[in-house]
Protein backbone atom coordinates (compact mmCIF):
# COMPACT_ATOMS: atom_id res chain seq x y z
CA UNK A 1 0.00 0.00 0.00
CA UNK A 2 1.60 3.56 -0.96
CA UNK A 3 1.07 5.43 2.25
CA UNK A 4 0.59 8.67 0.34
CA UNK A 5 -2.18 7.58 -1.50
CA UNK A 6 -5.41 8.40 -0.32
CA UNK A 7 -8.66 6.85 -2.77
CA UNK A 8 -12.55 8.25 -2.55
CA UNK A 9 -14.60 5.91 -4.32
CA UNK A 10 -17.42 8.17 -5.48
CA UNK A 11 -21.03 5.96 -6.05
CA UNK A 12 -23.75 8.36 -7.17
CA UNK A 13 -26.92 6.65 -5.52
CA UNK A 14 -30.55 6.94 -6.61
CA UNK A 15 -32.89 3.46 -5.53
CA UNK A 16 -29.77 1.25 -5.68
CA UNK A 17 -30.90 -1.06 -3.50
CA UNK A 18 -30.49 -4.22 -5.66
CA UNK A 19 -26.76 -3.77 -6.13
CA UNK A 20 -25.28 -1.35 -3.75
CA UNK A 21 -24.00 -4.29 -1.15
CA UNK A 22 -22.32 -5.87 -4.24
CA UNK A 23 -21.08 -2.70 -5.03
CA UNK A 24 -19.90 -1.75 -2.20
CA UNK A 25 -18.60 -4.56 -0.83
CA UNK A 26 -16.32 -5.04 -3.61
CA UNK A 27 -14.23 -1.68 -3.03
CA UNK A 28 -14.14 -2.46 0.80
CA UNK A 29 -12.72 -6.17 -0.04
CA UNK A 30 -9.48 -4.22 -1.56
CA UNK A 31 -7.20 -4.59 1.59
CA UNK A 32 -3.72 -3.04 -0.37
CA UNK A 33 -5.67 0.25 -0.82
CA UNK A 34 -5.74 3.06 1.34
CA UNK A 35 -9.83 3.23 0.19
CA UNK A 36 -12.59 5.63 1.69
CA UNK A 37 -16.09 5.26 0.33
CA UNK A 38 -18.72 8.02 -0.65
CA UNK A 39 -22.36 7.45 -1.21
CA UNK A 40 -24.16 10.73 -2.43
CA UNK A 41 -27.36 9.78 -2.46
CA UNK A 42 -29.90 11.62 -4.78
CA UNK A 43 -32.76 11.12 -2.55
CA UNK A 44 -33.45 7.53 -2.82
CA UNK A 45 -37.14 6.09 -2.16
CA UNK A 46 -35.56 2.54 -1.83
CA UNK A 47 -33.89 0.80 1.13
CA UNK A 48 -30.48 1.74 0.05
CA UNK A 49 -29.04 3.91 2.56
CA UNK A 50 -30.60 1.70 5.06
CA UNK A 51 -28.30 -1.04 3.81
CA UNK A 52 -25.43 0.99 3.73
CA UNK A 53 -25.71 2.15 7.39
CA UNK A 54 -26.49 -0.98 8.66
CA UNK A 55 -23.91 -3.00 6.66
CA UNK A 56 -21.01 -0.67 6.15
CA UNK A 57 -20.74 1.78 8.78
CA UNK A 58 -17.58 2.96 7.52
CA UNK A 59 -18.95 4.21 4.44
CA UNK A 60 -19.44 8.18 4.41
CA UNK A 61 -22.83 9.53 2.53
CA UNK A 62 -23.47 13.01 1.51
CA UNK A 63 -27.66 13.23 0.93
CA UNK A 64 -29.25 15.18 -1.47
CA UNK A 65 -32.45 16.22 -0.99
CA UNK A 66 -33.71 15.86 -4.77
CA UNK A 67 -32.02 14.08 -7.44
CA UNK A 68 -29.22 16.26 -9.16
CA UNK A 69 -28.63 13.87 -11.83
CA UNK A 70 -25.08 12.21 -12.54
CA UNK A 71 -23.00 14.92 -12.95
CA UNK A 72 -23.38 17.11 -9.99
CA UNK A 73 -23.94 14.54 -7.30
CA UNK A 74 -20.45 12.85 -8.64
CA UNK A 75 -19.10 17.14 -8.57
CA UNK A 76 -20.26 17.37 -4.73
CA UNK A 77 -19.06 14.13 -4.06
CA UNK A 78 -15.38 14.92 -5.89
CA UNK A 79 -15.71 18.53 -3.67
CA UNK A 80 -16.11 16.40 -0.64
CA UNK A 81 -12.95 13.83 -1.56
CA UNK A 82 -11.27 16.59 -1.96
CA UNK A 83 -11.43 18.69 1.03
CA UNK A 84 -10.35 15.43 2.77
CA UNK A 85 -7.02 15.31 1.17
CA UNK A 86 -8.05 12.10 -1.71
CA UNK A 87 -4.88 11.71 -4.42
CA UNK A 88 -7.64 9.62 -6.54
CA UNK A 89 -10.82 9.97 -7.04
CA UNK A 90 -12.85 6.23 -8.29
CA UNK A 91 -16.02 7.16 -9.80
CA UNK A 92 -17.87 4.22 -10.08
CA UNK A 93 -21.68 3.19 -10.54
CA UNK A 94 -23.93 2.13 -7.95
CA UNK A 95 -24.78 -1.03 -10.41
CA UNK A 96 -20.99 -1.95 -10.79
CA UNK A 97 -18.47 -3.86 -9.17
CA UNK A 98 -14.73 -4.08 -8.73
CA UNK A 99 -13.10 -7.29 -9.57
CA UNK A 100 -10.24 -8.27 -7.31
CA UNK A 101 -7.14 -6.49 -7.39
CA UNK A 102 -8.61 -4.26 -9.95
CA UNK A 103 -8.30 -0.51 -7.97
CA UNK A 104 -4.53 -1.75 -7.12
CA UNK A 105 -3.84 -2.57 -10.72
CA UNK A 106 -5.85 0.93 -11.87
CA UNK A 107 -3.52 2.71 -9.61
CA UNK A 108 -0.09 1.20 -10.27
CA UNK A 109 -0.63 1.46 -14.07
CA UNK A 110 -2.18 5.28 -13.69
CA UNK A 111 0.87 6.45 -11.48
CA UNK A 112 3.37 4.81 -13.74
CA UNK A 113 2.60 6.24 -16.73
CA UNK A 114 1.54 9.18 -15.11
CA UNK A 115 -2.03 8.53 -17.17
CA UNK A 116 -4.99 11.36 -17.03
CA UNK A 117 -7.92 8.93 -16.63
CA UNK A 118 -7.52 5.02 -16.26
CA UNK A 119 -10.99 2.80 -16.68
CA UNK A 120 -11.10 -0.99 -16.30
CA UNK A 121 -12.55 -3.80 -18.88
CA UNK A 122 -16.02 -3.53 -18.15
CA UNK A 123 -18.17 -6.66 -18.23
CA UNK A 124 -21.77 -7.22 -18.18
CA UNK A 125 -23.51 -8.37 -14.84
CA UNK A 126 -22.80 -12.00 -15.69
CA UNK A 127 -19.14 -11.32 -15.81
CA UNK A 128 -19.20 -13.68 -18.98
CA UNK A 129 -19.12 -11.19 -21.61
CA UNK A 130 -18.60 -7.38 -22.62
CA UNK A 131 -21.15 -4.67 -21.11
CA UNK A 132 -22.93 -4.04 -24.47
CA UNK A 133 -21.95 -0.13 -24.16
CA UNK A 134 -18.58 -0.70 -23.45
CA UNK A 135 -18.29 -3.24 -26.17
CA UNK A 136 -20.19 -1.10 -28.62
CA UNK A 137 -17.05 1.49 -27.89
CA UNK A 138 -14.25 -0.47 -27.46
CA UNK A 139 -14.76 -2.77 -30.71
CA UNK A 140 -14.13 0.10 -33.24
CA UNK A 141 -11.94 -1.29 -36.34
CA UNK A 142 -8.93 1.31 -35.45
CA UNK A 143 -9.05 0.22 -31.75
CA UNK A 144 -9.53 -3.42 -32.22
CA UNK A 145 -6.78 -3.12 -35.11
CA UNK A 146 -3.88 -2.36 -32.75
CA UNK A 147 -4.85 -4.31 -30.16
CA UNK A 148 -5.10 -7.87 -32.37
CA UNK A 149 -1.75 -6.47 -33.93
CA UNK A 150 -0.15 -6.96 -30.33
CA UNK A 151 -1.70 -10.02 -29.38
CA UNK A 152 -0.55 -11.50 -32.42
CA UNK A 153 3.09 -10.60 -31.61
CA UNK A 154 2.84 -11.29 -27.95
CA UNK A 155 3.41 -7.59 -27.15
CA UNK A 156 0.05 -6.52 -25.13
CA UNK A 157 0.39 -3.48 -23.60
CA UNK A 158 -0.81 -2.84 -19.88
CA UNK A 159 -3.16 0.30 -21.15
CA UNK A 160 -4.48 1.11 -24.30
CA UNK A 161 -6.32 4.52 -24.93
CA UNK A 162 -10.02 5.09 -26.30
CA UNK A 163 -11.69 8.31 -27.19
CA UNK A 164 -14.04 7.35 -25.27
CA UNK A 165 -14.83 5.34 -22.26
CA UNK A 166 -18.08 5.18 -19.94
CA UNK A 167 -17.95 6.09 -16.43
CA UNK A 168 -19.44 3.57 -15.23
CA UNK A 169 -15.89 3.14 -13.71
CA UNK A 170 -12.94 6.31 -13.70
CA UNK A 171 -9.81 6.96 -11.99
CA UNK A 172 -9.07 10.25 -11.94
CA UNK A 173 -5.36 11.51 -10.13
CA UNK A 174 -5.99 14.99 -8.44
CA UNK A 175 -3.83 16.88 -11.32
CA UNK A 176 -6.43 15.78 -14.11
CA UNK A 177 -9.76 17.37 -11.51
CA UNK A 178 -7.04 20.47 -11.12
CA UNK A 179 -6.71 20.99 -14.90
CA UNK A 180 -10.32 19.54 -16.54
CA UNK A 181 -12.67 19.96 -13.32
CA UNK A 182 -15.74 18.11 -12.80
CA UNK A 183 -18.81 16.99 -15.16
CA UNK A 184 -20.48 20.23 -16.93
CA UNK A 185 -23.71 20.37 -14.93
CA UNK A 186 -25.73 21.48 -18.07
CA UNK A 187 -25.85 17.72 -18.69
CA UNK A 188 -29.24 16.03 -16.25
CA UNK A 189 -28.02 12.35 -16.60
CA UNK A 190 -26.32 10.87 -19.67
CA UNK A 191 -23.85 12.95 -22.33
CA UNK A 192 -21.70 13.89 -19.38
CA UNK A 193 -19.14 11.06 -19.65
CA UNK A 194 -18.76 11.94 -23.68
CA UNK A 195 -18.41 15.61 -22.85
CA UNK A 196 -15.45 14.78 -20.38
CA UNK A 197 -13.10 12.29 -22.63
CA UNK A 198 -13.66 15.56 -25.26
CA UNK A 199 -12.18 17.94 -22.51
CA UNK A 200 -9.75 15.28 -21.51
CA UNK A 201 -8.58 15.11 -24.87
CA UNK A 202 -8.25 18.73 -25.59
CA UNK A 203 -6.25 19.43 -22.56
CA UNK A 204 -4.40 16.32 -21.38
CA UNK A 205 -4.71 13.25 -23.35
CA UNK A 206 -6.80 10.20 -24.11
CA UNK A 207 -9.22 7.66 -21.34
CA UNK A 208 -7.26 4.91 -21.19
CA UNK A 209 -8.47 1.27 -20.19
CA UNK A 210 -5.83 -1.27 -18.12
CA UNK A 211 -5.91 -4.20 -19.42
CA UNK A 212 -5.95 -7.19 -16.62
CA UNK A 213 -8.71 -5.21 -14.58
CA UNK A 214 -12.13 -5.85 -14.71
CA UNK A 215 -15.64 -4.54 -13.47
CA UNK A 216 -19.34 -6.11 -13.88
CA UNK A 217 -21.52 -3.68 -15.03
CA UNK A 218 -25.10 -5.22 -13.76
CA UNK A 219 -27.82 -2.67 -16.60
CA UNK A 220 -28.42 -5.44 -19.00
CA UNK A 221 -27.39 -2.86 -21.63
CA UNK A 222 -30.82 -0.90 -20.26
CA UNK A 223 -29.50 1.99 -18.04
CA UNK A 224 -32.41 4.38 -17.54
CA UNK A 225 -34.02 4.41 -21.20
CA UNK A 226 -36.92 6.63 -20.17
CA UNK A 227 -33.93 9.97 -19.30
CA UNK A 228 -31.78 9.01 -22.11
CA UNK A 229 -34.86 9.10 -25.00
CA UNK A 230 -35.81 12.56 -22.82
CA UNK A 231 -32.46 13.38 -23.61
CA UNK A 232 -30.56 12.05 -26.45
CA UNK A 233 -31.43 14.75 -29.07
CA UNK A 234 -30.63 17.50 -26.57
CA UNK A 235 -27.29 16.55 -25.93
CA UNK A 236 -26.63 15.20 -29.22
CA UNK A 237 -27.23 18.93 -30.33
CA UNK A 238 -24.90 19.80 -27.22
CA UNK A 239 -21.78 18.11 -28.66
CA UNK A 240 -22.69 18.93 -32.36
CA UNK A 241 -22.08 22.62 -31.85
CA UNK A 242 -19.68 21.80 -28.43
CA UNK A 243 -15.71 22.15 -27.67
CA UNK A 244 -15.04 19.71 -31.15
CA UNK A 245 -17.92 21.10 -33.08
CA UNK A 246 -18.71 18.93 -36.26
CA UNK A 247 -18.18 20.21 -39.34
CA UNK A 248 -20.72 22.20 -41.40
CA UNK A 249 -21.38 19.05 -43.56
CA UNK A 250 -22.19 16.83 -40.68
CA UNK A 251 -24.28 19.15 -39.20
CA UNK A 252 -26.44 19.73 -42.53
CA UNK A 253 -26.56 16.00 -42.57
CA UNK A 254 -27.50 15.64 -39.03
CA UNK A 255 -30.39 18.09 -39.40
CA UNK A 256 -31.93 16.98 -42.46
CA UNK A 257 -31.88 13.60 -41.09
CA UNK A 258 -33.98 15.05 -37.80
CA UNK A 259 -36.46 16.92 -40.57
CA UNK A 260 -36.84 14.02 -41.83
CA UNK A 261 -37.54 12.56 -38.79
CA UNK A 262 -40.34 14.88 -37.87
CA UNK A 263 -42.03 14.94 -41.22
CA UNK A 264 -41.96 10.97 -41.05
CA UNK A 265 -43.94 11.15 -37.27
CA UNK A 266 -46.13 13.80 -38.46
CA UNK A 267 -47.41 12.17 -41.54
CA UNK A 268 -47.72 8.76 -39.16
CA UNK A 269 -49.59 10.79 -36.86
CA UNK A 270 -47.26 10.29 -34.24
CA UNK A 271 -47.35 13.42 -32.46
CA UNK A 272 -45.70 12.70 -29.49
CA UNK A 273 -42.69 11.53 -31.29
CA UNK A 274 -42.90 14.47 -33.57
CA UNK A 275 -43.46 16.98 -30.87
CA UNK A 276 -40.31 15.60 -29.14
CA UNK A 277 -38.03 15.93 -31.89
CA UNK A 278 -39.45 19.44 -31.58
CA UNK A 279 -39.12 19.85 -27.99
CA UNK A 280 -35.50 19.25 -28.31
CA UNK A 281 -34.63 21.46 -30.60
CA UNK A 282 -36.82 24.48 -29.27
CA UNK A 283 -34.53 23.69 -25.70
CA UNK A 284 -31.43 23.93 -27.21
CA UNK A 285 -31.94 27.33 -29.06
CA UNK A 286 -33.18 28.75 -25.69
CA UNK A 287 -30.38 26.76 -23.62
CA UNK A 288 -27.79 27.79 -26.67
CA UNK A 289 -26.25 31.27 -24.95
CA UNK A 290 -25.81 29.31 -21.56
CA UNK A 291 -24.37 26.48 -23.98
CA UNK A 292 -21.36 28.85 -25.61
CA UNK A 293 -20.93 30.10 -22.07
CA UNK A 294 -20.27 26.95 -21.27
CA UNK A 295 -17.81 26.29 -23.96
CA UNK A 296 -15.98 29.29 -22.97
CA UNK A 297 -15.73 27.80 -19.62
CA UNK A 298 -14.66 24.36 -20.90
CA UNK A 299 -12.03 25.65 -23.18
CA UNK A 300 -9.87 26.93 -20.13
CA UNK A 301 -8.21 24.55 -18.03
CA UNK A 302 -8.87 24.77 -14.02
CA UNK A 303 -10.98 22.89 -11.86
CA UNK A 304 -14.34 24.07 -13.81
CA UNK A 305 -17.54 23.23 -12.37
CA UNK A 306 -16.08 22.66 -8.89
CA UNK A 307 -15.18 24.77 -5.79
CA UNK A 308 -11.90 23.51 -4.89
CA UNK A 309 -8.73 25.63 -3.01
CA UNK A 310 -6.29 25.30 -5.95
CA UNK A 311 -3.43 27.01 -7.53
CA UNK A 312 -5.08 29.35 -10.10
CA UNK A 313 -2.54 28.54 -12.72
CA UNK A 314 -2.63 24.64 -13.66
CA UNK A 315 -1.40 25.12 -17.25
CA UNK A 316 2.27 23.68 -16.47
Amino acid sequence: MEADQIVFAIVVAFNGSKWIRKCVGSMLDEKDVHLEVLIVDNASEDETLDIVENEFPSVRIIRNDRNEGFGRACNKGIEYAWGCGATHFLLINQDAWVHPGTIRKLLDTQEKWSLPLVSPVHLNGSGQALDSGFEKNSTRPDLVSDIVKDLLASNLKPYYEFPFVNAACWLLPRKTVETVGGFDPIYFHYGEDGDYCRRLSLHIGEPCVVLGAFISHDRDGKGNSVVWENNKLLYSLYRLYGIKPASGKDKLAFHFKNTYRFLHHCAALNFRAAGHIADSYRTFIKMRPEHKNHIKTNLAKGPNWLSLDVAEDVSE
